[in-house]
Formats: C-alpha cells, structure tokens, sequence
C-alpha cells in the first residue's frame, strides 16, 4: 500500500522554484536570515488579529506571506552562509509562537469575543459562538506542540524522527486552504470547523506515529547492541562446576572507520540511518575471523558502494566515550575510490565533502579523525 502523503515531493519543489528567485533577491540585499524569521511571526500575529474578526480569506493570504517567511529564512542562511544553531532554535520556536497566535485568533472568534479591529458590541462585530469549535481548536494547539515536542525529545535521545502526516507545512497549507473556503457564504463557518478538527486529529494522530517510531528505532537500536555485544545485557557468568557466579570481563569492540578520498580530493561521509544520527565516515565493526584491511574495504562498499583502494592507516582511536552506545577501538584507514557513491545498508544518505563544507553535525569522534586528516 502507498504511504499517504499531503505535500508530495513534487509539489514541494514546484513552490521552491516559485519563492526562491525572491530568496535570491533578499540574498543580494543582504537581509539577515534572523529578519526575516521575526518578520514571519509578526505577520502571523497580524493573521491571528485577522481571524478573530472572521475574516478567514484576507487572514489566508497573510498566512501565505508568512509563510513564504518560514520558506526563506532557512534558504537565505544556507545560501548567504549566516546560519548558525541559534538562528535554527530562534526559527523553530518562532514557529510555535506563530501557531499559537493563529489559533488564538480562531479561538477568539469563536468565542464569540468582540472584534480587535471593529468597535462596538452588535452582532456585526462579534464573533461566532461556538464551544464545540474551541474545543478543537485546543486539541489543534495540542496536536501542534505534540509534533514538534516528540521530534525534539526523539532528537534528544539520538532518534531523527521528521516523519507524520501533519508536519508544520502541512498544517499551514491545510490551514490556507480551509479558510480560503471558510469566507464561502453559508458553509464558510462549517468549512472552518471542519478544517479546524483535521487539524486536531491529524496532528495529534502524528505525535502518535512519531511516539511508535521512536519506539521502534530504539527497540531495533538495543536488539543491534546485544547482538553485537553477545551478552544480552548481562555481565556475570556461572561456573560450571561450583555453579559461583564469577565477573564476565568486558573488552572494547574492534572496528574500522575509512576515508574514501575522491579523485577530486573531496571526501565521502555518510547519514547514518539508526542512532547515534549525523554524518559519519564510512566503518563498522570487525567480523569474526575478518582483518582490519578487509573490513574497512567491505563496510566502505556496503554504505558507499564504492571499490576501495587502500592507501595508509591513520591511526587508531580509542576514547572510551567516542561511541554513546559501547567501548569501541576504531583503526582508521585512508583510501581512493572513483565513481558515483550511493547510500546502502546503514547509509541513509551519502556526500561528497571538501575540507570547508563538512558538516556541522558529525558522529562520534569523526571531526577529531577528519582534523587530523586534513593536518597530515
């Protein structure tokens, strides 16, 4: 069965190609990235302000500009070379505050509070009462902070979790629409209601696929870990003569890490697929009755698929916290390949770096190794 999507890939590009060229121009006139994420949150709070006044389709269009906000800060800090991680935590919260001012809006509307915008207390400047309808807008709110929550405290727990249904582009897209056609006459404040429970229930049913993904990634993360360490978690063994239980004496775990040097000098890394997340150097662990050589060459084309050519061995590392799951020792060997890498096995992704564009995020003691690299 095909998985259910909301914003195709597709669809996705196609709205890229249409705001980048505006992107290019905020580039060129050196806007801040940071600007234009406050400039995404004011208009947000206009559209809120909007929507307490049950003008849904004015208050759609200016949730479009916002968005196209939220679009933009995080391309212009990738192509103007601003990002940093506080910009990337400033955005992501921003984006809460957002959502809370749009449904505060909504709530206040359907309330039946009096407009923030027109005075007086006659029904033509009221708003419309409705309990069921702010009810739902909670559990939208909810559902709202429960996606982005489940991705943060996953992320904490070395999980990468950007799956669901309603992600925050889903939800603002579907938001769009639903009050677009909530300024039909008529229908247009069933249209809103409507549109206000799948909100509810189709971002908190994400929160919920988040919570059974994680659950899974760990229990497959902890079933590796006893397979590879033989112990099912247990460190004690029973002699088999006097039945006295002696300590079972715990050794590191031999492994292999590769720099696959390109034709071009740039180097491969891949995404890891399970925990911990992040790009690494290609390695694994050493098979039983397996050499280091012939390891390094094997795990280098399981997640690359590239036929490596070994050239030196770098060095070994060692520090007992290098690896958050174990103890591991990791000999390193630097090698040449040609061709086109593609991801495999434990490689989610895979790219070909350049000793000024690494990744900010790198797996274990991985930028220690490419330091000591590159200062060879």
């Amino acid at each position: 069965m095909a998985e259910f999507v909301f914003l195709s890939e597709k669809n996705r590009e196609r709205y890229l190609r249409i705001v980048t060229p505006v992107g290019n121009l905020f580039a060129r006139l050196g806007v801040h990235p940071n600007v234009l994420s406050l400039t995404g949150l004011i208009l947000s709070a206009v559209a809120g302000i909007v929507y307490s006044t049950g003008a849904f389709f004015w208050a759609a269009w200016i949730l479009v500009v916002a968005g196209i906000c939220d679009t933009l800060d995080g391309q212009l800090a990738k192509q103007t070379g601003k990002g940093s991680q506080f910009g990337a935590f400033l955005d992501s919260s921003l984006d809460r505050f957002s959502e809370v001012f749009l449904f505060m809006g909504l709530a206040w509307y359907f309330s039946g509070g009096p407009s923030m915008l027109l005075h007086g207390n006659s029904p033509d400047t009221q708003g419309l009462q409705s309990p069921l309808t702010v009810l739902f807008i909670i559990l939208a709110v909810t559902g709202s902070i429960m996606v982005s929550y489940t991705r943060a405290r996953a992320e904490g727990l070395g999980v990468d979790c950007p799956v669901g249904w309603m992600q925050r582009p889903e939800r603002i897209v579907l938001l769009i629409i639903g009050s677009l056609f909530g300024s039909i006459p008529v229908i247009g404040h069933f249209i809103m209601t409507l549109t206000i429970l799948l909100l509810a229930v189709l971002s908190n049913f994400t929160a919920l696929q988040r919570m059974a993904y994680v659950k899974k990634q760990l229990l497959n993360e902890n079933q590796k870990q006893h397979r590879r360490s033989g112990k099912a978690g247990k460190d004690i063994l029973s002699c088999p003569h006097c039945g006295e239980t002696v300590e079972k004496y715990r050794n590191p775990f031999p492994t292999v890490d590769i720099i696959i040097r390109m034709e071009d000098d740039r180097i491969v890394l891949i995404k890891r697929k399970n925990p911990p997340y992040g790009w690494a150097l290609p390695g694994g662990f050493v098979d039983y009755g397996e050499s280091l050589e012939s390891a390094a060459i094997r795990e280098a084309e399981e997640e690359t698929s590239l036929k490596v050519e070994l050239l030196y061995q770098l060095g070994a590392y060692s520090d007992p916290s290098r690896d958050p799951r174990h103890h591991t020792i990791s000999v390193v060997f630097v090698g040449k390949a040609s061709g086109e890498p593609k991801a495999a096995d434990d490689a989610k992704d895979v790219g070909v770096f350049d000793r000024n564009d690494l990744p900010e995020q790198l797996a274990f003691d991985h930028a220690k190794i490419l330091k000591d690299y590159f200062e060879r």
